[in-house]
């Protein structure tokens, strides 16, 4: 014998044999059709009963990203609206404030890079490169910028240098970040990054950059598979 569950308030009830309830419960009816205000209806399962329930869905532009920037082995883009909608309330409390730009997220960390290198975790966001605020991958162009520059491959070897500056350890760091140079009048090279992890949790990382083997890339969307890609390094 099957239970009768009353339907809730503003739902048609629906009893189906026995093999129909699964189904329903992940699909959806279309003989509803759009509703006299644009409604959808759905048919879902509640209460040990199917139920079809009227739905207005929300209109929200594509979140398909359409500029990448490549920068010390990061893949830096605008925060996704996915993102946004799912990390922490003290998260959610920082990137606020940056709306509607809506901050700065670290989406993937080249494996061997200078981030790899110091540690920094994929999916965080960058709020700050060498104490000035980013908003949006423009602002790390400026920050980037006005930092002191690269030493070429013979200055910096390559990676190599750029691995046993990440195993000096972030102690060594802070007298060095930021400065124009040191008594010898060689240019500082390490760039300090303040990130913040999804549950709100804030770090800071330094790291050098390696213009060698992971130069700074603009990629932006031409069409639908294509992008252009253009090199940023100073």
């Amino acid at each position: 014998p099957r239970a009768e569950v009353p339907p809730r308030a503003g739902a048609r009830r629906t009893v189906g044999g026995g093999g129909g309830g699964g189904a329903a419960a992940g699909a959806a009816a279309g003989e509803g059709g759009q509703g006299d205000r644009g409604d959808l209806t759905i048919r879902v399962f509640r209460d040990g009963g199917e139920v079809d329930v009227a739905v207005r869905p929300a209109v929200l532009g594509s979140d398909d990203e359409v500029r990448l920037l490549l920068w010390a082995g990061l893949v830096l883009r605008r925060t996704p609206r996915c993102v946004l909608e799912r990390c922490s309330l003290a998260a959610a409390q920082v990137l606020q404030a940056m709306l509607p730009a809506g901050g700065v997220f670290i989406q993937h960390v080249l494996g061997g890079s200078p981030g790899e290198s110091r540690e920094i975790e994929r999916l965080c966001f960058l709020l700050e490169v060498n104490g000035r605020p980013v908003r949006e991958l423009e602002d790390v162009m400026r920050a980037l910028a006005a930092a002191p520059p690269a030493a070429d491959a013979q200055g910096a070897n390559g990676s190599a240098q750029g691995g046993a500056a990440a195993a000096a350890g972030d102690a060594a760091v802070p007298s060095e970040v930021g400065d124009e140079g040191d008594a010898g009048g060689r240019p500082r090279q390490w760039i300090r990054l303040r990130l913040m992890d999804t549950h709100g949790q804030e770090h800071v990382r330094a790291l050098q950059r390696d213009p060698l083997y992971f130069p700074t890339f603009d990629l932006n969307r031409a069409g639908p598979g294509r992008w252009q890609c253009a090199r940023r390094d100073k």
